[in-house]
């Protein structure tokens, strides 16, 4: 989620950012890469391990790398919950009954 707000507020689109992290086209991003676009593009701060959960999230074959369908499909499902303002209330309440079951 808050790569998606990141991206939004860089008014950059998924695709853009795909494109810009794999220059060569092969369809897919190393983890090294993004780490990299987001220290230099994206406003919000992303401590280490955010990073490496945004990644292991994008990469759930746990290939290695981060595969285009997956990161457009997932980046969009941000988007539609950032842009839906019940949806993203629904998000919140979730992750707080969640918490709190765990404590």
């Amino acid at each position: 989620m808050r790569f998606a707000e990141g991206l939004r507020e860089a008014k950059l689109s998924a695709r853009q950012v795909f494109s810009l992290c794999d220059p060569d086209n092969t369809g897919s991003i190393k983890y090294a890469v993004l780490h990299k676009f987001i220290e230099l593009n994206v406003k919000l701060v992303f401590k280490d391990r955010d990073k490496f959960a945004l990644t292991n999230f994008l990469d759930f074959r746990k290939l290695g790398f981060i595969e285009k369908p997956i990161f457009l499909r997932e980046l969009k499902k941000a988007e539609e919950i950032l842009s839906d303002p019940e949806k993203r209330k629904n998000i919140y309440i979730d992750d707080k009954k969640r918490l709190e079951a765990e404590f």
